[in-house]
């Protein structure tokens, strides 16, 4: 055999070691990313769990720290239930209360939508509270990394970032 030959076959050998190196990788990373998906569809679909914010967006403005606030979104037992602090304009506000988003009731037209190709999860649910209607998304790309937007009949659209965990009653 000739040396060239040889030094050929050792370098295409190599070349493959390495893409098949690199497909393990990305098919271990891609595993690991759906096992992930199917644990947070899970959260979801139980219909326990809590939503933390991070940061709120305001539709006009700049992003606010949320973490020294406590705020929470909630869903449990066929309930959703909010805390969330409000930074925005309110075109017809109420009196008294301190201007936040809460609510504590059945959620209207609830709804689970699942893209298991992007691995994302949408949670959809109008709320009903006094004079004010909440269309609420949640979108979850994973525990870590959640949306929750709110339109409302009475104030401008906010969304929050932050995460979702499951929701441990008090007992």
């Amino acid at each position: 055999m000739d040396m060239k030959y040889i030094l050929i076959l050792i370098l295409l050998s190599t070349s493959s070691l390495d893409t098949i190196a690199q497909e393990s990788k990305k098919e271990q990373k891609n595993k690991e990313k759906d096992e992930k998906y199917k644990l947070i569809l899970d959260l979801i679909q139980s219909g326990e769990f809590e939503f933390i914010g991070l940061r709120a967006a305001p539709r006009k403005g700049q992003q606010i720290d949320l973490q020294s606030r406590p705020n929470y979104m909630r869903i449990s037992n066929g309930k959703a239930t909010a805390d969330l602090p409000y930074f925005g304009v309110a075109q017809n506000p109420g009196y008294g209360g301190d201007g936040g988003v809460y609510f504590d009731a059945t959620p209207i037209n609830y709804q689970v939508e699942e893209n298991d190709k992007k691995r994302k999860i949408n949670v959809k649910f109008r709320m009903k509270e006094k004079m004010e209607t909440y269309d609420c998304l949640l979108t979850v790309n994973s525990a870590e990394n959640v949306t929750l937007s709110i339109t409302s009949s009475r104030r401008s659209s906010i969304t929050y970032y932050g995460s979702v965990t499951e929701y441990m009653k008090d007992e």
